[in-house]
């Protein structure tokens, strides 16, 4: 699949040190990695049921290597392997989706060729499950039964050349708040003396440019074959932040020094920015995050080949043009260059574990879950430290719908978690029966649960109308982020019944309702899934989702209350527009988004048109605080048109735009049948010429221009 020491993806990822990547063709084993299967459909069979195999290639060690720490490296092998050098066996990993480091300095020799072979078992082997065929180990999906999909060499594989004193487990810390970086590396001394080192940093923009920070650490004595922590801390003075809209990143280079003499080096890529809770909002950078996003299923909730790593950024750059800013890999941890390109691109992503609970499986009477529980502690720091230096992971998803994992267990899988890295908040995806315990709580298909109700889990959003606005309510908590994390599904791999279908048009109304009330996340299910599916890109339903998304959006309030009754009846287009009356004062109450990282200045006009003419507009500048959004009043008044030739047509579309830094960011039309005013209606206060926009609440009512406006 790829020619051996190619960069998987097209990423511009620096070469971390003295490294050769094997992946490519092996004789034995085929295209290395395995990241997924060649199937371009959505079915969960195009995954081979692979119980073992054997992947075996010759590696070259290049002279030049000579006296060096030699270790062959993997991101991921599923799931059980042993690796042997040359038919002697030096090792064996147990643990899918997780890194591991295998040092074979001792059984190769720099300038010559060794044989590296794995062999491979799948997960319904002992020990991953037992012999009931039941999980004792993190496996991601399980549908009916235990079986032995995604086996194999599932992401890259480097053979990487150390100092006799390597740096390992790197933790690379940006504080916005403190305004600092520190920089911590286990330091393994391989020699038969004690050494005293200290830890170098120099930070580029890129590698052959002079550094923008150097900095060191404190000398420290590390015992004869053993390790010591080392680090250095420095000011992040001026360094620009990483976030979605500019994901800045740099590049630091680590040394070990001994008096001036560098032992070993390597290079990561970074970004500098924090994340943390304030009250219910998520703040990036001190500034409010609001998270809009989709979980994503390989091989069901999209075709396979968007993940490919020729496909993959420009998939995320799909994502980002429907107004996405988040994405959850479902089930299993990712093959490391989705998240390289995410840091290049600007993707959130919200880390899961291979821990989820919607198997059958889990109720199983044999099940052993203590045993379960303690392999989860175990797998888990492995699979923290793989991800935590990627700028775009913001937030960790501990397990999915995992019901059987009890409370004191969940809350100890948090500690451990935070004990290997405390800088990002970690959630449950649907538990709500710990929320108390949680300091995130995270809904899937939120419904209602009153005894007197019966809501399926994928059912229409209940209590539409005028009570749209007071729907969820009860889910909302004032001190914590509520998450939705999958809401509304519609399966990608097809559009079963009436009700999905509709649920592609419920998805671009609920979610606006849910952004007013300050939902820290949203996510509908599978959007991106469904949207690949449609002929056309400018559908409808995609246009109202992709509104619906918009960062800079302005919302007609009791508009969207009506749900999707506008838009469609049954399955068929169209709706029913509702009726405004000509010749009186109406007043449409909206709401102006400016979901940004900077810049509080919004602009927010509305043109009304009748029959594609332009009839009158008006516009106003706002000051709306960055993640936040304000109601506006919009006023106007229709002439009547009750004289024309085709009366029957008379309708109007009332356009809504937005524009920052003079660029349009925004636009949607909504349309209404206008009908007479009733003789006893309330004279008109407004002129027929304008459209006034205020702020709601407000004393100052301003009128771009200079029109009369009721005060």
């Amino acid at each position: 699949m790829y020619r051996i020491g190619e960069n998987p993806a097209g990423s511009t990822l620096p070469r971390r040190r003295e490294e050769i990547c094997l992946n490519g063709e092996w004789p034995l084993g085929g295209s290395i990695p395995r990241y997924l299967p060649s199937a371009t459909d959505f079915d969960y069979s195009c995954f081979p049921d692979i119980a073992s195999e054997t992947c075996s290639r010759k590696v070259y060690v290049p002279a030049s290597w000579d006296g060096k720490q030699i270790c062959v490296e993997f991101n991921a092998v599923n799931f059980i392997a042993e690796i042997f050098v040359n038919d002697f066996k030096v090792d064996e990993h147990i643990g899918g989706w997780i890194p591991f480091s295998v040092d074979i300095t001792n059984h190769v020799r720099a300038g010559a060729e060794f044989e590296l072979e794995l062999k491979i078992l799948g997960r319904a082997n002992k020990p991953y499950s037992d012999e009931n065929g039941l999980p004792r180990w993190p496996v991601g999906d399980i549908k009916k039964k235990m079986d032995n999909r995604f086996t194999g060499i599932v992401d890259d594989v480097y053979l990487r050349a150390y100092g006799e004193i390597k740096l390992q487990s790197p933790r690379i810390v940006t504080s916005y708040r403190q305004e600092n970086i520190s920089v911590e590396y286990e330091a393994v001394n391989s020699t038969q003396r004690p050494r005293r080192v200290h830890l170098a940093c120099e930070i580029f923009t890129r590698p052959e440019g002079a550094p923008l920070l150097s900095f060191s650490g404190d000398k420290v004595e590390i015992p004869a074959g053993s390790s010591a922590t080392i680090s250095a801390s420095s000011t992040s003075r001026g360094l620009e932040t990483w976030r979605p809209d500019r994901p800045t990143l740099y590049i630091l280079q680590s040394k070990i020094v001994e008096d001036s003499d560098t032992i070993d080096s390597e290079t990561r890529r970074f970004g500098f920015r924090e994340i943390w809770i304030e009250g219910k909002h998520f703040l990036l950078n001190g500034i409010r995050l609001n998270l809009r996003g989709d979980f994503v299923e390989f091989g069901e909730d999209l075709p396979v080949e968007k993940f490919y790593p020729e496909n993959w950024r420009r998939t995320v750059r799909d994502l980002k043009a429907l107004n996405l800013n988040s994405f959850r890999p479902h089930k299993y941890p990712c093959p490391e260059f989705v998240l390289d390109i995410a840091d290049e691109e600007g993707l959130i992503i919200i880390t899961e574990a291979a821990v989820t609970g919607d198997s059958p499986l889990w109720r199983d009477e044999r099940m052993d879950l203590s045993a379960f529980i303690k392999n989860f502690k175990e797998w888990i720091g492995s699979w923290v430290k793989a991800t935590r230096n990627h700028a775009s992971v913001l937030i960790r998803a501990a397990a999915n719908e995992m019901y059987s994992v009890p409370a004191e267990d969940c809350l100890a899988i948090n500690e451990i978690i935070h004990s290997f890295d405390d800088t990002r908040p970690v959630e449950w995806e649907d538990r709500d029966d710990i929320r108390d315990c949680l300091d995130i709580v995270n809904h899937h298909y939120p419904r209602p649960l009153a005894e007197t109700t019966s809501y399926p889990w994928n059912s229409e959003p209940w209590n539409w109308g005028k009570g749209a606005y007071e729907a969820w309510k009860e889910f909302l908590e004032p001190h914590k982020p509520i998450m939705m994390g999958e809401g509304l599904n519609v399966p990608g791999t097809a559009l079963p019944n009436e009700r999905e279908q509709r649920n592609t048009w419920w998805q671009g109304v609920w979610c606006r309702v849910m952004r007013y009330q300050d939902w820290a996340e949203i996510a509908p299910s599978s959007a991106y899934g469904w949207i690949c599916k449609l002929v056309s890109p400018n559908d409808i339903r995609v246009t109202n989702y992709r509104n619906a998304m918009n960062p800079v959006a302005l919302f007609d309030k009791e508009y969207d209350g009506l749900g999707i009754a506008p838009f469609v009846t049954g399955l068929t287009p169209g709706g029913e527009a509702p009726e405004v009356a000509a010749g009186v004062p109406i007043v449409r109450r909206l709401v102006l988004y400016n979901d940004e990282f900077e810049s509080t200045m919004v602009t927010a006009g509305v043109e009304i048109k009748r029959g594609g003419q332009s009839l009158f507009s008006g516009s106003a500048v706002f000051d709306v605080e960055l993640g936040g959004h304000i109601e506006l009043y919009c006023e106007f008044q229709i002439p009547d048109n009750s004289h024309a030739s085709r009366p029957e047509a008379d309708c109007i579309e009332m356009v809504m735009r937005t524009f920052k830094g003079g660029k349009q960011r925004y636009e949607e039309a909504r349309r209404f049948t206008v009908c007479r005013a009733i003789p006893s209606a309330l004279p008109a206060l407004c002129f027929q010429s304008s459209v006034c926009i205020t702020k709601a609440s407000s004393e100052v009512h301003l009128s771009p221009a200079g029109d009369a406006c009721r005060g």
